[in-house]
């Protein structure tokens, strides 16, 4: 392999660099234990994941995904255990349960009385996940389906998940229906769609399970050292053969204010800062590439912007807080020595 190729692979490791965490293994296990007892069950088990935008939300839903979804093809027809979707901009039950069918392999798709009238498409949907053997449905970004909009939108948007995800066929045999019709639902998104559970009482009976994920604080020395302990695990998942440091209490702190400990930015300041140490030739991240990163990412001076409960002060855009820049780098690299920049 060239020196080139080498490069580049480790430049594509960068972004693969995960480190797990609590809230992530709690939400698994939340996840299988609501599959595996969705038959026990009367009713399911729906659950809530909410948290900011940025804090990881959506990784911890591909990693489950990556490691829990089966699709097949069994005497010819498609089978799979979990519906994923991820919603973009406001929309409506009609096109969720749209997009659905278009995942499991509808087309003629029923229409109902009126433009938003769900019913039928629900239908059709739920009875295609129980012939391909459904065991739950992934939503993420579930906030964009009620931005906002009243207690008239909330109540038809929880009607139509309670529709979607409790029992409902129904013969001599099971008149209470058949409970493998129970299909958990997963609501992932922003503090919107806690609320939004949490004031409808029904779909609130049937949601049992709610996780806040949140980002990383920096305030107390217990939430210092539980920053640095995860920077040192990220550290140590880097393609790099030396430590670059980054859970040193004063980087991990410049760190934190570029980053308000949200795992989007970190990931953004990280995977730049890598990429800028790989193609200088460095065995390790260096402050320097911390400051190019920064100074080339406006948002990272920004960061704490994104979040709604972040003081006023804390929203003011902050200065580089790393030291050196190109020039401390080309130093490393004994491209450059202190007299040629006098």
């Amino acid at each position: 392999m060239s020196d080139d190729e080498q490069r580049k692979r480790r430049i594509a490791l960068l972004g693969n660099a995960f480190v797990s965490r609590k809230v992530e293994k709690d939400i698994h296990a939340a996840l299988e234990k609501v599959r595996a007892t969705r038959l026990n069950a009367r009713e399911p088990g729906n659950v809530v994941i909410w948290g900011e935008s940025g804090v990881g939300k959506t990784l911890i839903i591909e990693h489950y995904l990556e490691k829990r979804r089966t699709i097949c093809e069994e005497h010819g027809s498609l089978r799979q255990d979990l519906i994923a979707i991820e919603l973009e901009g406001a929309t409506s039950p009609v096109l969720i349960a749209a997009e659905m069918a278009a995942q499991l392999g509808l087309e003629d798709l029923p229409k109902g009385r009126t433009a938003s009238d769900a019913g039928p498409i629900t239908a059709a949907v739920k009875h295609q996940m129980l012939m391909q053997g459904v065991e739950m449905v992934i939503i993420d970004e579930f906030h964009h389906i009620a931005p906002n909009e009243g207690a008239v939108t909330a109540s038809r948007v929880a009607r139509w998940v309670k529709s979607l995800s409790k029992k409902k066929k129904r013969s001599r045999q099971a008149p209470f229906g058949l409970r493998e019709a129970n299909i958990p639902i997963v609501m992932v998104g922003t503090d919107q769609v806690r609320d939004l559970v949490l004031k409808e009482p029904e779909l609130f009976s049937i949601t049992p399970h709610f996780f806040e994920v949140g980002r990383y604080t920096h305030d107390t020395p217990s939430e210092q050292l539980k920053w640095q302990a995860f920077l040192a695990d990220l550290d140590d998942k880097l393609p790099f053969d030396e430590f670059s440091g980054l859970s040193v209490p004063e980087l991990a702190f410049k760190i934190h204010q570029v980053t308000y400990g949200f795992l989007r930015q970190v990931g953004h300041l990280i995977v730049e800062a890598g990429r800028l140490a790989i193609e200088r030739d460095l065995p390790r991240i260096t402050e320097a590439e911390l400051y190019d990163s920064a100074e080339a990412q406006f948002v990272l001076q920004q960061a704490a912007q994104i979040s709604k409960n972040s003081s006023m002060a804390e929203r003011k855009a902050i200065p580089n807080p790393f030291n050196g820049g190109t020039l401390a780098a080309m130093r490393l690299r004994g491209v450059l020595d202190d007299a040629s920049v006098l």
